[in-house]
């Protein structure tokens, strides 16, 4: 397998037809998987790592060496499912490539920034739930497990789309804390002391929302009985106990703003 030298394939003209083929088979559904890729496949395909990005933990460890030849093997094993396929080899190593259109559209789509980002962290490890918007009304969500492998889906801002939003947060009807907010300083939260509140918490995520203009970061403690939202200030935190509804809330502002 050639190496790549960033093809352009989620600029090409493909790409933008494939996207515009996604939209229109999505019609008036709610929702349209367009396949996964593991970390390997999305960084050879779109050509830099960086953008390719979020990464899980296996690929990111890997030396120079080994990163090339997982891309290579995973383009190989996409060629098994007619999913890719080198069609023109170049002298300069540009060469041109086909990928199936799902996947190209999935590409072409994440090309912009996200307007809402969750970095969750749970026992399991480290993953992400991003949502992109993609056309009138629809957006690209983008999961990344923490063995790193990105499974996209078009959807809308409804309540099923809530409902999984909640979902990778942790968040359920039984999820509720009470009390007064606490404000925690930068050496308690380095310590850990002040912090055994959160003890039985089994969901952290970090949320980066887009509102409008403005950015939004909170992070959300969770678990089935236990809720804080975290909201991080110069010098300290201040960790607000909530019920359901306020992360319903958080959702809410932006997605009104995202299917606008």
């Amino acid at each position: 397998m050639p190496e790549l030298k960033t093809p352009g394939i989620i600029d090409s003209p493909a790409a933008e037809q494939a996207a515009a083929q996604a939209l229109a088979a999505l019609g008036g559904d709610a929702r349209l998987t367009l396949g996964a890729l593991p970390d390997e496949a999305m960084v050879a395909l779109v050509g830099d790592a960086q953008l390719a990005g979020p990464l899980g933990e296996w690929y990111r460890g890997l030396s120079p060496e080994d990163k090339q030849l997982a891309q290579s093997a995973a383009l190989r094993t996409l060629t098994t499912f007619d999913a890719f396929a080198l069609v023109a080899e170049r002298e300069d190593g540009d060469n041109e490539y086909e990928v199936a259109e799902s996947l190209l559209a999935a590409l072409h789509l994440r090309r912009v920034d996200a307007s809402l980002v969750a970095q969750r962290m749970t026992e399991d490890g480290q993953s992400w739930l991003s949502y992109r918007p993609a056309g009138d009304g629809v957006l690209l969500r983008e999961v990344v497990s923490p063995q790193g492998y990105h499974a996209f889906v078009l959807t809308r801002s409804d309540a099923d789309e809530m409902a999984e939003f909640l979902r990778f947060l942790g968040v359920s009807e039984t999820s509720a804390s009470s009390g007064e907010p606490r404000s925690v300083g930068e050496s308690d939260l380095a310590s850990g002391e002040r912090l055994d509140f959160l003890a039985g918490i089994t969901h952290v995520t970090t949320l980066a929302r887009q509102l409008g203009e403005a950015g939004d970061l909170k992070v959300v403690h969770a678990s089935p009985s236990e809720l804080y939202v975290a909201e991080p200030g110069a010098d300290s935190v201040t960790y607000t106990p909530v019920a359901q509804s306020a992360v319903i809330d958080l959702w809410t502002q932006w997605s009104e703003g995202a299917a606008s």
